[in-house]
């Protein structure tokens, strides 16, 4: 499933509907996904924040997706993520994965 959200200055259902819909197919192409769009359920508006005086209201949307593949492979998402320090045994002091020999 994917979400998108955005903070709006304005109601109108469905230009918010149209917007959030573009930018949930944009996230599912980049993943190779197909969107469900039977499955497009919008929230909103909820009342947010204000810019330049103007009151937002915050809308999400989320639809279910099917055939999307993972980006990342495990090598990359480890060089990215790195792994929790280490404490040594010997000195009781945390060592980082990353500077262990």
């Amino acid at each position: 499933m994917y979400r998108a959200a955005a903070a709006l200055p304005y109601d109108d259902r469905d230009r918010v509907t149209a917007g959030l819909r573009g930018q949930l197919r944009v996230m599912a192409a980049a993943a190779g996904a197909d969107p469900d769009w039977s499955t497009l359920r919008v929230e909103g508006p909820a009342r947010g924040g204000e810019h330049r005086g103007t009151g937002l209201s915050e809308w999400a949307a989320t639809v279910v997706v099917s055939g999307d593949r993972c980006l990342l492979d495990d090598r990359l998402i480890d060089a990215l993520v790195p792994a929790a320090p280490r404490r040594s045994a010997a000195t009781s002091e945390e060592t980082s994965p990353l500077l262990v020999g």
